[in-house]
């Protein structure tokens, strides 16, 4: 059974300064995802967000990314999703994750926030049960660096790293209709053998 996407959100931080660190890897996806559609984003200062629509398959679907820092998250999302009355279920938010390696990417329904302040400021205002993509970023242990997490995230990975990365996001781009009919089983075996 397909789900009905209605918003899928980018999480990252605005501003040149963080355009190309670690956490920004929710903003890097969706980016993707709307070149390749030919959509542009508009900023919109009463959802406090970049926004782009697109109509697939008889189905209107809202491209946002937050303009709060990512720890803020939540409070744009709230105001989008009260007034275009949007399900949990609906949304598909791509963000980065520590527990994943760089170039590993997983869609996963439901759960906790792993510490992921993004994360967790959007469940407090809609709860857990939404779709994600979570992009693999590493962590800085298992990456024997001596960084503290809230730095390691904030900071650019590697060329290596950011290969990996790159290419995860090209199998998640050659599955992006599959995410946009919401087709996640399908989905979830094709990155799973890539």
């Amino acid at each position: 059974m397909n789900v009905t996407l209605r918003l899928i959100v980018g999480l990252g931080n605005p501003g040149p300064e963080y355009l190309n660190t670690r956490h920004n890897a929710g903003f890097w996806l969706l980016d993707i995802f709307a070149g390749a559609l030919k959509t542009n984003f508009v900023y919109d200062k009463y959802f406090d967000g970049l926004i782009s629509k697109i109509y697939l398959n008889g189905n209107n679907i809202i491209f946002f990314k937050p303009s709060t820092y990512i720890n803020n998250s939540g409070s744009a999302l709230y105001k989008l999703v009260n007034f275009y009355k949007i399900n949990p279920e609906n949304i598909l938010v791509f963000h980065d994750e520590l527990d994943l390696p760089p170039g590993d990417i997983r869609v996963k329904y439901n759960g906790g926030s792993a510490g992921h302040n993004g994360l967790r400021s959007i469940q407090k205002v809609i709860g857990s049960e939404f779709w994600r993509i979570r992009i693999g970023i590493g962590h800085p242990r298992s990456l024997n660096s001596k960084q503290l997490v809230s730095d390691f995230v904030l900071d650019r990975p590697s060329c290596s790293e950011k290969n990996q990365i790159n290419m995860a996001m090209d199998c998640c781009l050659n599955c992006m209709f599959d995410i946009l009919d919401g087709n996640f089983e399908v989905v979830r075996n094709k990155l799973k053998n890539s």
